[in-house]
This record gives structure tokens, C-alpha cells and sequence, in this order.
């Protein structure tokens, strides 16, 4: 008894972590020290893959502007690498990607992404076009979606009154506006808040000058309430994503087995 369920709930993990693969927001900065410059969204999907119906929107969310498509990136033909990782980010980028990441230019990210309240969508079917303001009564919900299906989204705001997110992982920290943020390893929730750790940078190099790898650390003190004291947090564009921050919960693959087992366990006692 005790064989066969252990193989039924190993069944179970292969199937949920089949259930789980998906293409998710992995890594955010729109912010840094600086000039704005060299910003970046990175994305994580299945490795060595050719991309198909794959759309990066930015949402503006301030004001009277909310719900307006502010950039829409078309990823689909991207070829990704060994690792799953693709960079969008400026031309002339100061990072060193793993060698697996695909790197995607763009000049959006040459510092015309916004640094107020903003939602950041990965969807397939986008129908919309840019500019166009899908939530004209600044409800904080679209009038019309104009995609047919959302695999992931984060977002955060700068604290205005009439501000808007699209999103439910709507991303705060001890004070500020987050410069940056990333997917804590291993997690692979979409659509989560509790997936991310947000902060701002620390401008540790020349004042005022954005200097990598330093200035990609996360500033603990003006971070999200998930952080883990003194782990030397940072931003990893193109690389595995930082692993000593936070622990992620446990998922439910993992209660599952662990019920089982435990079940098991009683009936043989039992018996």
C-alpha cells in the first residue's frame, strides 16, 4: 500500500509540475540610479522554444491616464535558449547574460518606461493598440480586454489617490516607489504579490551613475516586508534569479505528497 501510493502521489507531482510550466514575469527594473537607461523586463518560459502569440503590455496607471496601453511588445518568433530566459532590454545594455538568455532590444527601455504607477501584462491574443485608454471611466477595470488570455502580471503604484493597477500582484514596499523587483526563485505562481520581493536600488558606486553589478542591489530599507535581512538581495538580468531572499511557501505539490505519505503511514500502523 504504502509503495503504490508513494508512486501515485509522484504521479501527482508530474502532473502538477507539468499543470505548472508556464511563462511567467521574472524580473523587473525601471529605475535606476541615474540617467534612466539600460531598463529591463525579463521573462522566463520553456527553454529552446520557438515563441508563438506571446505580447508584453505596459499599462499606464496615473491619474486620468489609467488603462491606457502605453507599449506592447511582440515577442512571438522569439527563439529562446538553453536556460528560458529572455531579456527585454536598451541598446548598449551594461549586463553580462548567462549564456543561455535570449536578449531582446528595445528602445522603450532606453528610459521611456514609466516610474509611477504602472501594470506590466504577459498575455497571448492582443487585439489592442497603443495608446488606446481601455478603462475610460478610471474604474481600475478594463472596459473591454483587449487580449484573450493573461499568463501573468505585477505592477505597483507611486501612492496617487486616483491611480490604478490591472493587476492582483500589485507589488509595495516600507517606503517609496519600487526602482525594481524579481520573482523569488522558485516560485512559479502567476499573478502573485507574495511571488515577488520589490525595493529600491542602491546607488553604491559613483553618485548618480548607474554602475553594474553594485547598483543592482536592493536597498533593505526601503524593501518589501519579504525581504530577508542581510541576504545581499540583488537584480540578476539574464541570470538565475536571486536565491537567498525569501523562502517561497509551500506549494501545494509538496502538501500534497507530504498528506499522502502520511496517510500511508497511519493505515500500515493500523494494520
Amino acid at each position: 500500500m504504502l509503495r503504490r501510493t508513494f508512486f501515485s502521489a509522484l504521479l501527482l507531482l508530474a502532473t502538477e509540475a507539468s499543470m505548472q510550466a508556464a511563462t511567467l514575469l521574472n524580473e523587473i527594473m525601471l529605475n535606476p540610479p541615474g540617467t534612466d537607461n539600460y531598463e529591463f523586463v525579463e521573462i522566463l518560459t520553456d527553454a529552446n522554444t520557438t515563441i508563438t502569440d506571446l505580447w508584453l503590455l505596459q499599462i499606464e496607471g496615473d491619474s486620468t491616464g489609467a488603462g491606457t496601453v502605453d507599449s506592447a511588445i511582440n515577442l512571438s518568433g522569439t527563439m529562446t535558449g538553453s536556460n528560458g530566459l529572455i531579456l527585454l532590454t536598451s541598446a548598449g545594455y551594461p549586463y553580462t547574460p548567462a549564456s543561455g538568455t535570449i536578449v531582446v532590444q528595445d528602445s522603450i527601455f532606453a528610459g521611456s518606461t514609466e516610474n509611477g504607477t504602472i501594470t506590466f501584462l504577459l498575455v497571448s491574443g492582443f487585439t489592442g493598440t497603443v495608446a488606446t485608454d481601455y478603462d475610460s471611466d478610471n474604474d481600475g477595470v478594463f472596459d473591454s480586454t483587449p487580449y484573450s488570455l493573461l499568463l501573468d502580471s505585477v505592477g505597483w503604484t507611486d501612492g496617487g489617490s486616483t491611480d490604478k493597477n490591472y493587476t492582483t500582484a500589485v507589488l509595495s514596499q516600507s517606503s517609496g516607489t519600487p526602482d525594481g523587483a524579481f520573482r523569488i526563485f522558485g516560485d512559479s505562481t502567476a499573478n502573485s504579490t507574495s511571488s515577488w520581493i520589490a525595493g529600491d536600488l542602491v546607488d553604491g558606486g559613483t553618485p548618480s551613475v548607474f554602475d553594474v553589478p553594485g547598483d543592482l542591489l536592493i536597498d533593505e530599507t526601503k524593501a518589501s516586508s519579504n525581504i530577508t535581512p542581510g541576504s545581499g538581495a540583488a537584480l540578476t538580468p539574464g541570470s538565475e534569479n536571486f536565491s537567498g531572499a525569501a523562502a517561497p511557501e509551500p506549494s501545494r505539490i509538496l502538501l500534497t505528497l507530504t498528506a499522502l505519505c502520511a496517510t500511508s503511514f497511519r493505515r500500515r500502523r493500523r494494520s
